[in-house]
């Protein structure tokens, strides 16, 4: 099935969803979500609720307003900034069911898209998990950090985490 809203497009990859769309949780968080009504079992179809749905979560991204070299430590607050100047990318995954399909990276689009509209020209992220030459691809590039309390923040991302920037 295939599903365009908000400009987006998606394969359903052969599973028919009713409706897609972006809910955003904090201005600059994005998740990206299509359902499909689906009888739970035990129901028959005369006391069908219709509120019970399937929500399948395709991708998600958590960003936020930060400052140059700032770096929020795993599973810390973020911090908030009356002077913010970067967009971070703190967090962003696709499912397997959405995967290939561009998801990521028009949804750092949309919100590169807020930024430029805010005046914000740089992006900041912290990359993990062997994305380093994904994120050289979109534009990235490593930025040492040299604030002893940002390179112990850096480092509870664990072994090989690199802070990374970009241009907007």
């Amino acid at each position: 099935a295939r599903i365009v809203k908000d400009g987006f497009e998606l394969e359903g990859k052969g599973r028919a969803f009713d409706t897609a769309g972006f809910v955003r949780i904090l201005p600059q968080q994005i998740i990206f979500f299509a359902h499909r009504p689906e009888k739970p079992r035990g129901q028959t179809l005369r006391n069908f609720n219709p509120v019970a749905v399937i929500i399948e979560v395709l991708a998600y991204l958590a960003a936020y307003w930060s400052r140059p070299g700032s770096i929020t430590p795993l599973n810390g607050d973020f911090a908030e900034y009356d002077d913010a100047s970067v967009l971070y990318l703190h967090d962003m995954a696709v499912s397997e069911a959405a995967a290939g399909q561009g998801l990521a990276r028009r949804m750092v689009q949309a919100l590169k898209a807020q930024a430029r509209a805010r005046g914000v020209q740089r992006t900041a992220l912290v990359s993990v998990q062997g994305s380093r030459l994904y994120l050289e691809r979109q534009g990235y590039v490593v930025e040492s950090v040299t604030n002893a309390a940002q390179q112990q923040h850096l480092a509870s991302y664990g072994e090989g985490a690199l802070y990374m920037v970009g241009f907007i």
